[in-house]
């Protein structure tokens, strides 16, 4: 899995941080990724539904790793 485009929405409401979109191999879109600042650190929550059911998981510890890492590196650049 390559991602290939991060587009980031900075915000400022509280906790959340940003809006993030993802491009995974220049042919597959994921959105409404967050950058919300917890009580220690900045964390990222993957994509749910309106019921709050995650629709995107990654399988193992490693993919997730990956992608906050990404996610978190283009926020402390943006």
């Amino acid at each position: 899995m390559n991602i290939t485009d991060i587009k980031m929405r900075k915000k400022d409401h509280g906790r959340l941080k940003a809006v993030v979109s993802l491009t995974i191999d220049g042919n597959y879109a994921l959105n409404d990724f967050y950058v919300i600042q917890g009580n220690k650190r900045l964390y990222v929550q993957f994509p749910r539904t309106k019921d709050g059911r995650n629709f995107f998981v990654p399988i193992n510890n490693q993919a997730r790793e990956y992608l906050e890492n990404k996610i978190l590196q283009a926020y402390q650049t943006a």
